[in-house]
């Protein structure tokens, strides 16, 4: 059985947004595998032991590779 889990985008009229994830598979690692480039939620206070990226979306050729991306790790947890 498929899990569904959530991936919010906070602001989306704002170029830098973080992403959340509930996954066991770290999503940075998982990211800047497949070559997008974020920086861990685990440097910012608060979110040390989230499963948290901030991203910096430059184009709309940036976004669509990150949600295909994104659509891959959601199949994979």
């Amino acid at each position: 059985m498929k899990r569904s889990i959530a991936l919010p985008l906070s602001n989306t009229e704002a170029s830098v947004g973080l992403i959340d994830s509930n996954a066991n598979i770290s999503l940075f690692d998982y990211l800047l595998k497949h070559g997008i480039l974020t920086v861990d939620g685990k440097n910012f206070r608060g979110l040390e032991k989230a499963n948290t990226v901030r991203i910096t979306i430059n184009s709309k050729e940036d976004i669509e590779r990150l949600i295909a991306v994104v659509n891959k790790y959601k199949s994979n947890v």
